[in-house]
């Protein structure tokens, strides 16, 4: 998949329910689309003679391959998209690891009380101990977002993280967020009696991009790259 300077440039080839988000966003007109799994196909060497044969397989079927295979220890990049349809909204929210780039776009609604979109992935317990810090690149069509790192909880929701607010534009930018600056929330509330992050530090096993900004029926997409804690 090639990626423009801006956003995306090409045919997006991706079982649904993935679906492109362009630069008509911004005003450009470039042209995207999804192709359904049928239309997929396999070119193997027969088109020459050869005899080697290939095969399209279902979308649940794919799965990442790394250096493990050979005793290696690397690690493939394992996002995901939560959105409020787990409390009966309807909005849009898709993730897609690109090279060094994590791609997350959708569109938020308003129907059903929902509103938010987001995508996150599990780190290991104890990776951000003894951290002041964390440390990103971001670009974005102009909207206003929050990181989360979430710890392991013993709330009766399991739902509480810490969070900060950061705004995107269409330029690559550096962010440097102190741990310390994190707030914490449970569906929006802090508690008076909320713990600071610092004391939750070892228990963070996930951490996520979240958008709720209330621009309703206006497609977004946030490139992150190069995270790491300092």
């Amino acid at each position: 998949m090639k990626l423009s300077n801006v956003f995306f440039n090409t045919m997006v080839v991706y079982a649904s329910p993935w679906r492109p988000v362009n630069d008509n966003v911004m005003g450009g007109v470039s042209e995207g689309e999804v192709l359904s799994q049928s239309q997929w196909q396999s070119v193997n060497d027969n088109v020459m003679g050869g005899v080697s044969e290939g095969q399209v397989i279902a979308s649940s079927e794919w799965q990442s391959v790394n250096d493990n295979v050979m005793g290696g220890v690397s690690e493939g990049e394992v996002w995901r998209s939560v959105n409020d349809n787990v409390m009966g909204g309807v909005s849009d929210g898709y993730v897609i690891p690109s090279g060094e780039v994590v791609h997350f776009w959708g569109e938020l609604k308003a129907e059903n009380n929902g509103g938010f979109a987001s995508v996150r992935k599990e780190i290991e317990y104890g990776s951000l101990d003894g951290k002041t810090g964390i440390r990103f690149e971001a670009k974005a069509t102009n909207r206003d977002f929050r990181m989360n790192l979430t710890p392991r909880t013993d709330n009766e929701w399991g739902i509480a993280n810490f969070e900060i607010e950061f705004s995107a534009s269409t330029s690559w930018q550096t962010y440097e967020m102190n741990f310390a600056d994190f707030r914490y929330n449970i569906m929006g509330l802090t508690p008076p009696n909320a713990p600071s992050l610092a004391e939750k530090l070892y228990d963070v096993h996930e951490l996520g991009f979240i958008i709720s900004d209330k621009v309703f029926n206006v497609p977004f997409l946030l490139s992150v790259k190069n995270i790491q804690a300092y």
